[in-house]
């Protein structure tokens, strides 16, 4: 399977070099409420492009999808900045429209269809609490169409030739002919032996189902998918299927791929799905984000506890978020599929220090609900709780259980926020293998004068094996590398202490 992760893709941070930019900013009737630069600071800033077209696309994200985000940056408190392209944009901004997330770590552009509110939070949520590469996509072997600033990929499958299978049938030598003979039907789609696809580009995959009947009669059907689900075509041509002799077998692949490639063009200019863009012409300059003072925002003030009177628990578990609190746990895959990202939104923690707090002594627990890992989509979260995938069925929850830590410092004190290294034992899916994450333990006075206890880090796990999920559709051994992120806010045990 291509693998669930496909079905949607979250943004990701990059740390861009300064790029660039003009627009005009446009008034609009009903704007996101001005927000400080103190909460800019805290929560980021989420930037709309976008440029003055009537097309289809242009006109749908005005009518539908614009009041959503306006909606989604009120609810996660993001100041919204919308601008209408005129003769510059940033270099990384190949399509409109597009999103693009930034705070003071970096930028992350959206990659996902604008199709519903939980997906739009995800990406939020996640860009504010990562910060992800900016390698290139890179992809081999496959068709590029490209205008102006815009390139998508089209990567071919063929399935195993089914039916009557000839004598002397090579399979290898049957897959690449027809390659050629899909070439011979394309128009814009030209093969390229590589290509680096940057983070508004996309990736299509045309897939191709050969038959052969019992009179040596050669019938061909295809689909074509978009990166952002693979289970359910965008387009189809099964019905009818396209037909000759197996000499002339040619025919109908020329035939299947004028149909496929019509398809594609089809929904790059349409509102239908989701997946169509107006690409960024040439002529278009490029500019700075800061000439459109669109630097990144300053990092946010922290204030400094007083530990004077305070005095550190033993014992702790941990606190429910705040509303406006950055998701607990995220994932995402290593670059350059890091834009394949979500969240767990319900789990327990507990922490257990001796009497002199030191590090050497701590123990604890963390125990994830399996059902609520998200990616912001129903369908893909659905997906996920799969056999294949999750398993959320069979195995509803997942834990690590800590057994020894080491500190650089001997014991838990404020002020100090030096790495800890945490052992224990890692289970999901069932299947338990050794575990080591790296995190910071920060003790601070919350507003209401209570001592709370902040621990933030990291780690990462291969998932072929030992838990037998495949990846999403990339590079080894990115696609094979998961990696997470947490920040952990813990209070006082009352009744342990």
């Amino acid at each position: 399977m291509r693998g669930a992760w496909l079905l949607v893709s979250v943004g990701c941070t990059l740390s861009f070099g300064c790029a660039s930019m003009t627009t005009e900013t446009i008034a609009e009737p009903d704007p996101a409420p001005i927000v400080s630069r103190e909460s800019v600071a805290a929560n980021g800033e989420l930037i709309v492009f976008r440029r003055g077209t009537d097309s289809a696309v242009a006109r749908t994200f005005e009518e539908r999808d614009l009041p959503r985000i306006r909606e989604v940056a009120r609810e996660e408190r993001v100041e919204l900045r919308e601008f209408t392209i005129d003769d510059r944009a940033p270099a990384e901004i190949g399509i409109t429209p597009l999103l693009v997330f930034q705070d003071h770590r970096g930028r992350a552009i959206y990659q996902g269809r604008l199709s519903t509110p939980d997906r739009l939070r995800n990406f939020v949520r996640t860009s504010r609490a990562t910060v992800q590469g900016d390698e290139p996509f890179v992809r081999d072997g496959v068709f590029v169409r490209r205008e102006g600033r815009s390139t998508v990929a089209a990567a071919i499958k063929v399935t195993e030739l089914s039916g009557a299978v000839p004598e002397g049938y090579d399979p290898e030598k049957f897959r690449a002919e027809s390659r050629r003979f899909l070439a011979t039907g394309f128009a814009e789609l030209k093969a390229v032996d590589r290509v680096a696809l940057s983070r508004s580009d996309r990736s299509f995959y045309l897939d191709f189902h050969p038959y052969r009947s019992e009179d040596g009669t050669f019938y061909l059907s295809g689909a074509l998918f978009s990166q952002f689900d693979c289970h359910r075509p965008v387009f189809e041509a099964f019905d009818p299927p396209e037909r000759s002799s197996w000499e002339d077998r040619a025919d109908a692949w020329r035939a299947m791929g004028q149909r496929l490639e019509a398809g594609l063009l089809s929904t790059l200019a349409s509102a239908r799905t989701g997946d169509g863009f107006d690409a960024v012409p040439g002529r278009i300059a490029i500019a700075s984000w800061t000439s459109l003072g669109l630097e990144l925002p300053p990092p946010p003030v922290q204030s400094e506890p007083n530990p004077a009177t305070a005095e550190l628990a033993t014992s702790w578990t941990l606190a429910t978020p705040a509303e406006s609190e950055p998701p607990r746990l995220l994932f995402h895959f290593a670059p350059p599929v890091d834009h394949y990202a979500g969240e767990a939104r319900r789990m327990t923690a507990s922490l257990v220090f001796d009497e002199a707090r030191r590090y050497a002594s701590l123990r604890g627990t963390v125990s994830v609900d399996v059902a609520s890992v998200t990616m912001g989509d129903p369908y893909l979260d659905a997906s996920l709780q799969a056999v294949d995938v999750l398993d959320g069925a069979t195995h509803p929850e997942s834990t690590f259980v800590i057994e020894r830590a080491h500190g650089e410092t001997e014991s838990l004190t404020f002020g100090t926020g030096l790495p800890v290294r945490l052992e224990g034992q890692f289970t999901m899916k069932g299947r338990t293998i050794p575990l080591t994450a790296l995190a910071t333990f920060e003790p601070w006075i919350a507003e209401n004068g209570e001592v709370q206890l902040v621990a933030e880090g990291g780690f990462e796990l291969r998932l072929e094996k030992p838990f037998g999920i495949s990846g999403p559709d990339g590079p080894s051994p990115a696609k094979d590398t998961l990696r997470f992120r947490f920040r952990f806010r813990f209070v006082p045990d009352r009744e342990s202490d």
